[in-house]
C-alpha cells in the first residue's frame, strides 16, 4: 500500500539520487529529508517536522 503513494516514490528518487552521488551535497540531504516529511505526513495526516538542533530542516502540514 505504501508503495502506491507518489510520497514514496519521491522519497525513493532522493534516497536514490543521494547514493549514485560521489559526494552527499546539502541539496541532496535535504531534498531527501523533505521528501521523508512530506512520505510520513501524507501517511500519518500529522504535522511532521524534521530539527537539527533549533533548526527545523523539513516540516509538512
Amino acid at each position: 500500500m505504501i508503495r502506491t503513494l507518489h510520497t514514496f516514490r519521491t522519497l525513493l528518487e532522493a534516497l536514490d539520487a543521494l547514493g549514485k552521488a560521489k559526494r552527499s551535497t546539502d541539496a541532496l540531504l535535504h531534498r531527501a529529508c523533505s521528501a521523508f516529511v512530506a512520505m510520513v505526513a501524507e501517511m500519518t495526516n500529522q504535522r511532521v517536522t524534521i530539527t537539527i538542533g533549533e533548526t527545523p530542516i523539513a516540516r509538512d502540514r
